[in-house]
């Protein structure tokens, strides 16, 4: 069996209506953004406002280790089946594990309801990674219960509507609860959060009735298989595609707010274009570039991102270059269109992998490339903060527009691939 293929075990794909399954990864990924980003960014906040130090608001982002190495524990849910009999059954594998993650997402909210950063912070802190890998088990099992629910032809749609809805979980974050609600604190915060959780929590079960179920006939795979999906020649290729691609949105992405407050802009400010603005023009272009992806290809939009991205970067770098301090000019341009095109990249490249990734180790696969994706684009923004101190911004912006003409080289190659195969399934 090809990577891709359906096996005729599973339920057909698709069973349950395209815009069905779109409307319940939409839900899905927008309660997932909603409530990671409170947990790293939002807890931050309140955490500081009530005192604590900044080493052990450190601690919060090494709390997200295992949310960012999700792919060395995603086996588990390829692996282990939960309540396979009853009314569980028609949940489906991996709707199952969403619900699961939903529960212990609830509790940890409702745990932090007895708590207050100001009085409490090392609990709210050593709390922080199970809400986090709560949130990275509902990730993983909505990306194999899309890969499985949807037909191959539709997997543009899928990438694109999960993208599009993660932006606005960010936005509604920003802009919606902590704006809104922050004035009235940390329980007023939380408390709108878990009601949002448990409205999810009731209606997953309807939502993912249809779910597939495990495939039979294949040997579950054992809980070291994380890595398998890197023998496929073309997986590889497509890393090194959505890598090099990234290092020219880089910027945009990671130093934004070290930009905008260079630029003079006010914490707030600076918060509303990076957190607000930048998200709203994620959402977009992801459904912009659409049917974009489902007529020429995604590896025909990846590189057209590329290479817009490295004209923008490329000027900005060169006007600072020539002109000495940054300006709102450049860093606005920079960390809006920075942010919209490397999230984007992402979503265009994520169909490309669903189709190699096999029936029995969907999560594990999935996770896996998302995972190692998440490694290089890291160490892509430790060199890029490094560089931005030793050689300026200006520089650093041109450094990464060189290396991303490596991601437009492979991106064509990749697209020459994907034309080949259309033509042979005609």
């Amino acid at each position: 069996m090809r990577p891709g293929e359906p096996s005729a075990a599973i339920a057909a794909p698709g069973s349950g209506g395209v815009l069905t399954v779109l409307s319940t990864v939409a839900g899905l990924s927008f309660l997932q953004s909603l409530l990671g980003q409170f947990g790293t960014q939002g807890v931050t906040l309140f955490l500081r406002d009530g005192g604590a130090s900044a080493s052990l608001i450190g601690l919060v982002f090494l709390g997200g280790i295992p949310f960012v190495l999700r792919f060395l524990w995603a086996p588990v849910l390829d692996r282990y089946r939960l309540g396979a009999d009853g009314r569980a059954s028609r949940i489906g594998q991996y709707g199952r594990w969403v619900i699961l993650g939903q529960v212990l997402a609830a509790i940890v909210l409702a745990v932090w309801l007895l708590l207050d950063p100001a009085e409490t912070p090392a609990l709210v802190v050593a709390t922080v990674p199970v809400l986090l890998v709560a949130v990275a088990a509902q990730l993983v099992a909505t990306g194999a219960f899309m890969i499985a629910a949807l037909e191959r032809g539709t997997y543009p749609r899928g990438a694109v509507v999960q993208g599009a809805a993660a932006a606005v979980g960010a936005v509604a974050l920003g802009a919606g609860v902590l704006y809104l609600l922050g004035e009235l604190g940390w329980t007023a915060v939380v408390s709108a959060l878990l009601c949002l959780t448990l409205v999810c929590l009731l209606a997953s079960p309807f939502a993912l009735r249809r779910s597939p179920a495990y495939p039979t006939g294949h040997r579950r795979p054992s809980l070291l298989s994380q890595f398998s999906i890197f023998r496929d020649r073309r997986v590889r290729l497509i890393l090194l595609a959505t890598t090099a691609s990234s290092a020219v949105a880089v910027p945009g992405i990671a130093l934004k707010s070290v930009l905008l407050i260079d630029a003079g802009l006010s914490v707030s400010n600076a918060s509303l274009v990076g957190l607000v603005f930048a998200n709203v023009a994620v959402f977009a272009l992801t459904l912009a570039v659409r049917p974009l992806m489902e007529r020429y290809g995604c590896a025909l939009v990846l590189l057209g991102l590329t290479v817009a991205a490295i004209a923008v970067m490329s000027i900005c770098g060169l006007v600072l270059i020539t002109g000495g301090a940054i300006t709102l000019w450049t860093a606005v341009p920079v960390a809006i269109f920075g942010t919209a095109t490397g999230y984007t990249m992402i979503s265009a490249t994520r169909p490309l992998v669903m189709v190699r990734c096999l029936p029995e180790r969907r999560a594990a696969d999935l996770a896996s490339f998302g995972g190692v994706e998440s490694v290089a684009l890291l160490l892509f923004v430790t060199l890029a903060s490094q560089f931005y101190d030793w050689i300026g911004p200006g520089p650093m912006f041109c450094a990464g527009a060189v290396i991303s003409t490596a991601g437009v080289a492979t991106a064509f190659h990749l697209h020459r691939l994907e034309r080949a195969d259309l033509s042979r399934r005609r």
